[in-house]
């Protein structure tokens, strides 16, 4: 392996890893405002689709926990943007209507 390819692979993990800890951060702080609206604010709309952002969320806490043991994970990762985040999004957004 050359070192350019070397320094591209290693590039790719960190940037996977980043991704991941940016994943958790996005959807950690939807579940806290959903569950403010609805513990807070007795919102029964922003209870519609509750468990699914705090099980998307337990899902991104695992695959963060996962990108940061393995490198292959974590590149593995980067997968779970049209497989998981996509989905879950359109999902989610479509309860709420």
């Amino acid at each position: 392996m050359s070192i350019a390819s070397q320094a591209l692979y290693e590039e790719r993990v960190r940037s996977a890893r980043l991704y991941t800890v940016f994943r958790c951060w996005v959807v950690g702080s939807v579940t806290a405002l959903r569950l403010l609206l609805v513990y807070g604010a007795g919102s029964v709309v922003s209870r519609m689709g509750l468990s699914w952002v705090v099980t998307y969320f337990l899902v991104s806490l695992g695959i963060l926990w996962a990108a940061r043991r393995s490198e292959q994970a974590a590149l593995a990762s980067m997968y779970a943007v049209p497989i998981l985040d996509m989905p879950f999004i359109f999902f989610i957004s479509g309860l709420m209507m």
